[in-house]
């Protein structure tokens, strides 16, 4: 992929990715799951994740879509250290 993502990078967009979700209806959702753009930004993302992951040396990673009440949606980015 080339240059490593920084820490700061990849917080910064999961900040975007939270925003586009935002106050989403279920149509909203259902318009973004569509959007070839928007799934390809995900993705990208996940693999800078993915590629920080395996340099910095942590044990794992996990990605985790959330939902609440009052109706909301975001996703959340947990790093597993070695010991």
């Amino acid at each position: 992929m080339g240059k490593l993502a920084s820490f700061d990078e990849i917080l910064n967009e999961l900040a975007e990715i939270n925003a586009s979700l935002a106050g989403a209806t279920e149509q909203d959702i259902r318009g973004l799951a569509k959007d070839e753009g928007w799934k390809d930004k995900v993705q990208k993302w996940f693999e800078k994740v993915k590629e920080f992951a395996q340099s910095n040396h942590f044990k794992g990673f996990s990605i985790a879509v959330t939902a609440g009440f009052p109706p909301s949606l975001g996703v959340t980015l947990d790093f597993e250290f070695k010991e």
